[in-house]
């Protein structure tokens, strides 16, 4: 009998570390060069402004979300956490989920890798930090605790609670979750065990208060949700972003209706050894139960880009607890192929993400924090205003609201409030309503203006209307801060912000 080399056995046990040291490499000098965009400063600020009461109480219910993020955020800059170091909070649950994935998942140790090479842990929700980074290291940890979920249910609940708490998806997914782990202490009789007792109080008292978080207020001006009126598109188009968005991936600009087409049928082909895979065991029934809640959710009510990451996570989430289902091998070789071949096209829009954040502007908050300490340093009293959702990207670089027209420079107030009672722009729909507002802000004459010309809610496309309309009101162009966001490897967002100063002179100038 041969005994496996000494160097060999050192690899075998060495190689994760190895692995989980480069990802974490990776992930630092990434978020290190990201420049955070609106969603990210939205969190930080209410995070900043707020107790953890009217927080988690009040304020997170506008935003559509239950609060385990704001939570998190809150602690973490009470605890001394500079907004500059920001990226550290995404990177930190990256390299603990990668831990996880690496010494517990049940996949063979290069798919492993490749997983966190794929795009969502290796740079979409690792490096921009917002709630779905709570997800990378969540989602593991209930894959591995779902195998003895029976033996061992509160340590299952509390994650799946607070799943519960990440954001709306978690919130059906771990509603899902919870009821399949009521049906088996049903099926084993094990409901009046005091273990399960106190999972079950466990679940219900997380999943209650994230939806007591999370509940909508009648008042609010920013989530309009509506059927959509083509459900089957959405979701084709959501599977897409989830796992193929793009077939030439060495070359964004090779996006054409063939380049679609391609990414269609391979995303739609590679899922059949996985459904082979989930049929082949027991867990059928809670594996269509968790993907078909999202995929409803993202036909019917919602779906943005990114959230496309949570539908992979709970994917790869039904991968990992059916691994051990009986395949031929044949199709074992299959399931291999199709995750190497999604992962692998994945990876290379992970290095073009990263490559391109590490060398460009995301978002020019911190450029715009600049050049409006550099005025005020010559303009103390000056008023200075902010335009657009976006402008409000350079406010966590202050000790608080440097905007007089927004609650009249209230320091404690630097977040956007989306209040239908909310006298200023935020959470208005129509390009009409914006420009009207723009109109509002060059008649009011403020000495400086920080401004967005692309909002959530409109106005994409207006960005050189602006400037001459502020030339002709009498103001000069200060700065332009480029920024830009990046998916998958591809440019998906003007971020860019304009600085407008009064001017006495030249073409611009009124005397």
């Amino acid at each position: 009998m041969t005994r496996p080399s000494s160097a060999g056995s050192t690899w075998a046990q060495c190689w994760p570390l190895v692995a989980l040291l480069v990802f974490a490499a990776w992930v630092l000098t990434v978020g290190s060069h990201h420049e955070p965009w609106f969603d990210e400063a939205q969190a930080w600020l209410m995070a900043r402004d707020n107790t953890l009461w009217q927080l988690l109480v009040q304020r997170v219910r506008y935003e559509g979300t239950p609060g385990l993020w704001h939570a998190v955020l809150w602690c973490a800059m009470r605890a001394g956490l500079p907004y500059a170091w920001f990226f550290l909070v995404p990177a930190t649950c990256a390299i603990a989920g990668a831990a996880v994935v690496l010494w517990r998942a049940p996949l063979p140790p290069p798919l492993r890798v490749a997983l966190l090479a794929g795009y969502f842990y290796g740079y979409q929700f690792s490096v921009v930090a917002r709630s779905y980074c709570l997800d990378l290291l969540l989602v593991p940890l209930a894959a591995t605790f779902f195998t003895d979920r029976l033996e061992r249910p509160i340590r299952y609940a509390l994650v799946i609670g607070l799943i519960a708490n990440t954001n709306a998806h978690g919130v059906l997914v771990a509603g899902v979750l919870g009821l399949e782990l009521v049906w088996q202490m049903l099926r084993t009789r094990r409901i009046g065990d005091r273990s399960v007792l106190a999972a079950l109080l466990i679940a219900v008292v997380l999943g209650l208060f994230a939806l007591i978080c999370a509940w909508q207020p009648a008042d609010n001006n920013f989530l309009q949700p509506q059927l959509r009126t083509a459900p089957a598109m959405t979701v084709l188009v959501y599977l897409c972003n989830a796992f193929i968005d793009h077939v030439a991936v060495w070359d964004p600009e090779i996006r054409n209706k063939y380049d679609v087409f391609a990414s269609v049928i391979l995303t739609v082909v590679l899922q059949w050894p996985v459904v082979a895979l989930v049929m082949a065991g027991r867990n059928r029934a809670m594996a269509l139960g968790v993907l078909g809640v999202l995929l409803v959710f993202a036909g019917l009510v919602h779906a943005a880009l990114w959230h496309s990451g949570i539908f992979f996570l709970f994917w790869m989430f039904i991968v990992w607890v059916n691994w051990g289902n009986p395949l031929s091998p044949g199709m074992r070789r299959h399931l291999i192929a199709a995750l190497a071949i999604i992962l692998g096209l994945q990876a290379i829009e992970t290095t073009r993400s990263g490559v391109w954040d590490i060398g460009h502007v995301y978002a020019p908050g911190q450029q715009a924090a600049h050049e409006i300490a550099l005025w005020r340093t010559a303009h103390p009293q000056g008023r200075i205003f902010g335009y657009g959702d976006y402008a409000f990207t350079a406010q966590p670089w202050f000790d608080g609201n440097v905007y007089a027209n927004y609650h009249n420079g209230d320091k404690r107030l630097s977040y956007v409030r989306w209040d239908r009672s909310e006298a200023w722009m935020a959470g208005a729909w129509g390009d009409a309503t914006k420009l009207n507002f723009w109109h509002q802000v060059l008649a009011a004459r403020p000495d400086l203006i920080v401004a967005s010309p692309v909002n959530r809610n409109g106005m994409d496309g207006q960005l050189a209307d602006l400037v001459p309309q502020a030339c002709h009101a009498g103001y000069a162009l200060r700065a332009t801060l480029p920024g830009m966001m990046f998916w998958r490897g591809t440019p998906a967002g003007d971020q860019t912000l304009f600085v407008f100063e009064r001017a006495t002179a030249g073409p611009c100038g009124h005397d």
